[in-house]
């Protein structure tokens, strides 16, 4: 148990270690606020403690990057295996980390990073020449560590891409032009609504017939019309019925896939 704990107190482990007790704190936070078992929002002192934790490893990590550089330029042909981080940048951009929450993603980085890290001290690193100082052995196992920890991750966050992509539903101009149908009993240029089908959704819309082409007719429920614009002031849209535009009382197939894009 001694030796366990030994190993992951210690460097480069420790990094990791520290960083997935973090990670755990954080989703132990999540869990609870998400039942509400604290309805004071007592939580959010903690909260705040835990983000300056997190900048005060985020400063470590920092050092310790800066460490491993200046090691890799004062060594010459032992650097040549290890991983700079500007080459890390690169990969993580390339492996499209960015798929899911930066939670969700440092949290997978510290769970493989502390795996990899932990199994290469245990069997690796004792393969190491004796000439190499620790601190060197350490700090490329560091790097080593977080190199494999980013396509591992991408790997596991790629299922998870659908679960947090958000789509931005459309703006009130790109409705124009879009059929909808009048869901109240009658539609003026005073009352009325439609039903408005977007990417499957069915939406009611307030909406105002445009009389100013035609005669004042009030149309009735089940009627089709399109959307000429959106009245700011009112807050309805501006419609006028489907068959003064088309001379049609009804749009054909065509015309409904309108309705529906």
């Amino acid at each position: 148990m001694s030796e366990l704990v030994g190993a992951l107190t210690s460097y480069p482990t420790a990094v990791f270690s520290g960083l997935l007790g973090l990670v755990a704190a954080y989703w132990v936070l999540v869990i609870l606020g998400a039942v509400d078992l604290d309805g004071d929002g007592g939580h959010e002192g903690v909260l705040d403690a835990l983000s300056a934790k997190g900048e005060v490893a985020g400063t470590a990590l920092d050092a310790t990057a800066a460490k491993g550089e200046a090691t890799a330029a004062a060594l010459g042909d032992h650097a040549d295996g290890a991983v700079g981080i500007d080459e890390a940048g690169a990969a993580a951009g390339a492996f499209n980390l960015r798929r899911t929450p930066i939670t969700v993603t440092v949290s997978f980085l510290a769970l493989f990073g502390f795996i990899a890290s932990y199994l290469t001290m245990r069997h690796l690193a004792p393969l190491a020449p004796a000439s190499l100082p620790g601190w060197l052995v350490g700090t490329l196992v560091l790097l080593g560590s977080a190199a494999v920890a980013i396509p591992l991750t991408s790997l596991a966050t790629k299922p998870l891409e659908g679960l947090f992509r958000t789509k931005e539903g459309r703006k009130r101009d790109e409705l124009v032009g879009s059929l909808c149908r009048v869901r109240s009993g009658r539609a003026d240029d005073r009352v009325g609504q439609a039903i408005l089908r977007d990417d499957g959704a069915e939406l009611v819309i307030d909406i105002r017939v445009d009389f100013t082409g035609g005669p004042a007719v009030p149309m009735a429920r089940g009627e089709w019309a399109m959307i000429l614009a959106y009245d700011e002031e009112r807050q309805a849209y501006l419609v006028s019925p489907y068959g003064e535009l088309v001379d049609e009382t009804e749009p054909g197939a065509e015309g409904r896939a309108r309705m529906v894009e």
